[in-house]
């Protein structure tokens, strides 16, 4: 899938903006998997462009070249990603979302390491005004280089959406339990998925480092359709 965006540059950080046919006050900050800025992601883009959101994706590896091989990316997204300093890229975003972009209501919407990274970034910043987390990775030792995503969840001020995959690989059961009572602690809306017989990834037709075909798992497909018409219709009420 090609995409119809452009790469942005600022003060030495990358990321891709997609822009909607008709000019909204809504956007959103895409937070990706491990792999960063890739074929899924510019899909992802081009669905949020058709719910009339702006929408621009955090690189995680700007610090990097941008043509280094993803063999060489993922272990360290992997073993020495920090989400301090991550976190401060993205604040970053939000703000030339807001004065350069011209975007009003800014979302965030997050996808595996993104997908812990999203209530980590909306719990630090209050111009967040909807998150929606897709099987977000959350180790249940989480390590120093991690902010801790379940126990920040409970100072996200906006309204939340997650989503998880019963056959999640990576995040517990007992951790998603503990999302949701963090999140539902709340007064603001939490709005929880369960999709028992997924997979983690379950949007992504092929893994990029496995190769593995997830829409051969007919729960993931059928995820796919329901979970993202949610999603848009979300975004949609939140943020236009």
């Amino acid at each position: 899938m090609a995409s119809a965006g452009e790469t942005l540059t600022v003060d030495g950080l990358r990321a891709h903006l997609s822009r909607p046919g008709r000019r909204g006050k809504g956007g959103v900050l895409v937070l990706p998997t491990i792999v960063g800025i890739e074929e899924h992601m510019y899909g992802i883009c081009e669905k949020l462009n058709d719910a009339g959101l702006l929408a621009l994706v955090w690189d995680p590896f700007s610090a990097y070249p941008a043509d280094t091989p993803l063999a060489q990316l993922w272990p360290i997204a992997r073993d020495e990603l920090d989400d301090r300093p991550a976190q401060r890229e993205q604040m970053r975003w939000v703000g030339y979302m807001q004065r350069e972009l011209g975007v009003e209501n800014v979302g965030t919407i997050g996808f595996c390491l993104g997908g812990r990274m999203v209530f980590t970034l909306a719990a630090a910043d209050p111009r967040i005004k909807a998150v929606a987390a897709y099987h977000p990775s959350i180790e249940h030792d989480c390590p120093a280089r991690h902010l801790d995503a379940v126990a920040l969840a409970r100072d996200i001020a906006c309204p939340v959406q997650v989503m998880y995959p019963g056959r999640d690989h990576i995040t517990k059961r007992e951790t998603f339990v503990a999302l949701r009572e963090a999140l539902e602690s709340r007064p603001a809306p939490t709005i929880a998925h369960l999709y028992p017989e997924c997979d983690h990834g379950f949007m992504e037709h092929s893994n990029p480092i496995s190769g593995v075909d997830r829409s051969q798992n007919p729960a993931n497909r059928e995820a796919t359709r329901i979970a993202w018409a949610q999603t848009a219709a979300f975004f949609q009420a939140c943020l236009l």
